[in-house]
């Protein structure tokens, strides 16, 4: 605080109003007191003005930075991930394809999630397009017409005669998720070979009249 008639001001700096003006080191800011011959007179250094706001902008440079580097991470690794999965996909589709055994999965929800061509030319079904419980009816319906050869806790397998004469075995194994798997297997040359051995082993081979082994049943 220093008087008025120190100070050498022009008209505007008498008059009873805040006055603020830059100079090298930082502002200054005077006020003349009305009525009174003193002048308030204000002097901060550009640090002490703009030390807060550098240190402010720093944080928030920083914390930006920090998490584009994280948004960068998680889109890195779910990029990777995506691409794992569509690798491991494409590799299953291919593996399915190429196998000459029908898979089915169903899930908890009587969902088919996996299943390839193979299984629906066996089941008898026109495109792949076809609904869930077309394609769960036709198993069941094939189950249910076979005969059992092998029953466990979670696996069961069926060998089933269709009208056209081949013979599809289905292996249904539960698993603990809920889940359901069923392989078809076209098993009709097996069968006519199993059916000759044992027509064999039962009558004579030049005159297919009972043999001694038949008759002593």
């Amino acid at each position: 605080v220093v008087r008025c008639d120190d100070l050498s001001t022009g008209p505007a700096d008498r008059a009873s109003h805040l006055t603020t003006w830059d100079t090298t080191g930082g502002v200054v800011t005077y006020n003349p007191l009305r009525h009174v011959p003193l002048t308030v007179i204000i002097f901060k250094s550009k640090s002490d003005i703009f030390g807060g706001y550098d240190t402010n902008f720093r944080h928030v440079v920083w914390f930006g930075l920090m998490a584009s580097i994280m948004v960068l991470m998680v889109g890195g690794f779910w990029l990777t991930q995506r691409f794992q999965a569509i690798v491991s996909s494409q590799a299953l589709a291919a593996t399915l394809a190429g196998i000459d055994q029908g898979i089915l999965m169903i899930d908890s929800h009587d969902h088919v999630s996996v299943s390839n061509q193979r299984a629906l030319v066996l089941l008898r079904l026109r495109r792949e397009g076809d609904p869930a419980p077309t394609t769960i009816d036709a198993v069941d319906r094939i189950v249910s017409a076979g005969t059992t050869v092998l029953a466990h806790r979670d696996h069961r397998v069926v060998e089933t005669i269709m009208e056209d004469g081949q013979v599809l075995e289905v292996r249904t194994t539960s698993l603990k998720n809920g889940k359901t798997i069923h392989t078809l297997t076209d098993i009709t040359v097996r069968h006519v070979a199993e059916e000759r051995i044992r027509y064999l082993a039962h009558h004579d081979m030049l005159t297919g009249l009972p043999n001694r082994t038949q008759l002593d049943q």
